[in-house]
């Protein structure tokens, strides 16, 4: 009886000091980052008298992780996207960068040289702000490139990051395992696991699935898998194409490779990648103002006579772009976009696109903001030179294209950069 009763009071003790230990893992990790509650369930004995088995496990909702997951991808996604367009807006809405007070500038010069055309200082006046209203422009331009490359930047680190991550709940997944149900198992492998998935949908919006070994699946929200059982992907950052500046995601996983769709990442990636895309109007409404205040001074200035009393010429001139090639196209074909003297006030914010559908023959597609294509016109070569009606440009096309190459054309996207005095 006596040896019946210690045991019992051994079993009791021992189950105590365990719950002990639990609460006060829980107390002294309270701080910890990633670390999940734990609580030990204590059963009584089946084969005799006293407590039995004791379990330690975590403290858990599935579901509310899930939601904070997807809240926190939500929110990077809004938070990145708002940090790089604040640079934006207070670069265009400060008045010391601002085009229009150039502009302004410009034009009252203009006025005061008008008031006294005979006079040289005036003249000299007029073309110094010139000449500063066409370098805001350069400022401008430079500008927005140069946060387009600080974003490609981000986005080739934080890839590095995401790879560090997938590798990193490969390993803790192989290490759960292992261990799982021997005396060497650890429920801190789990919360460091979980920890890495919270961070990673910091980047992207993931979706998890348990498996019964106690490995974890990881997923996009796409459905492209990112952490399997038997492997891990990887993320690499591949030139844009026809655009290298516009890069894009190559997923790899084994021998597969497949390229990922920004708009579908979410997370911070999503974030930086929306951020980009939308400067791009910025940079085409500044070209566009540029091509068409140039063409409108050009034609105005033709009108009117110099002291030498000959007609005017042009004040601004604006480069030409060349086209840019797929990689996939198969022939030589080439072409460049030039600005119709006097049509500027046609001049729009699209991008145009030359299919080919022979070595002569091709149509022109016009690419608005969201990417929807419009075809404009068709036709043949010769002749090589030819206005696309209403909008402003004319299109040179050389080389010898195959049927099915494609050349894209961005006349204002670099306008600004291109406007000389």
């Amino acid at each position: 009886m006596a040896s019946d009763l210690l045991g019992i009071g051994t079993s009791g003790v021992l189950a105590q000091q365990r719950l002990l230990q639990t609460t006060s893992n829980n107390i002294v990790n309270v701080n910890s980052q990633g670390y999940v509650r734990e609580r030990t369930l204590v059963y009584t004995n089946s084969i005799g008298l006293g407590t039995g088995d004791m379990m330690t496990q975590r403290v858990i909702n599935s579901y509310a992780q899930g939601e904070v997951r997807r809240d926190t991808s939500a929110y990077y996604a809004s938070s990145n996207r708002y940090d790089q367009l604040f640079q934006l807006d207070s670069l265009l809405g400060d008045t010391s960068n601002s085009v229009g007070t150039t502009i302004t500038s410009y034009f009252k010069a203009f006025h005061t040289a008008n008031e006294s055309p005979a006079e040289i200082g005036g003249r000299k006046t007029t073309l110094s702000e010139l000449n500063g209203m066409v370098d805001r422009y350069h400022t401008l331009s430079s500008q927005l490139d140069k946060q387009s490359d600080t974003i490609n930047a981000t986005i080739s680190d934080e890839t590095d990051r995401v790879n560090s991550l997938l590798n990193s709940i490969n390993d803790l997944n192989q290490a759960i395992i292992r261990t799982q149900g021997t005396p060497e198992e650890n429920l801190m492998l789990f919360d460091q696991r979980d920890e890495a998935i919270r961070q990673l949908s910091e980047k992207m919006e993931i979706r998890t699935v348990t498996q019964p070994n106690g490995s974890m699946l990881v997923n996009m929200s796409t459905g492209h898998s990112l952490v399997l059982d038997g492997g891990v992907a990887q993320f690499k950052m591949v030139a844009g194409d026809p655009d290298s500046r516009d890069s894009t995601l190559q997923l790899t996983l084994g021998a597969n490779q497949a390229t990922i769709n920004d708009k579908d990442l979410g997370g911070g990636l999503g974030g930086l990648f929306s951020a980009r895309r939308d400067l791009d109007p910025s940079k085409r409404e500044l070209g566009q103002l540029a091509a068409a205040m140039a063409d409108a001074m050009n034609q105005q200035n033709r009108l009117g006579m110099d002291l030498d009393n000959e007609l005017g010429g042009d004040l601004f001139s604006l480069k030409g772009s060349q086209g840019l090639t797929y990689a996939s196209n198969q022939g030589s074909g080439a072409a460049n976009v030039n600005f119709v003297p006097g049509k500027g006030t046609e001049v729009t914010t699209f991008d145009y696109e030359v299919r080919f559908s022979s070595a002569t023959g091709y149509e022109v597609f016009a690419i608005d903001g969201t990417g929807k294509r419009s075809s404009l016109m068709t036709g043949t070569t010769p002749p090589a030179k030819f206005e696309v009606a209403g909008h402003g440009i004319e299109i040179d096309l050389s080389g010898t294209p195959v049927a099915g190459d494609k050349i894209l054309l961005q006349p204002t996207k670099h306008a600004a950069a291109g406007l000389e005095a």
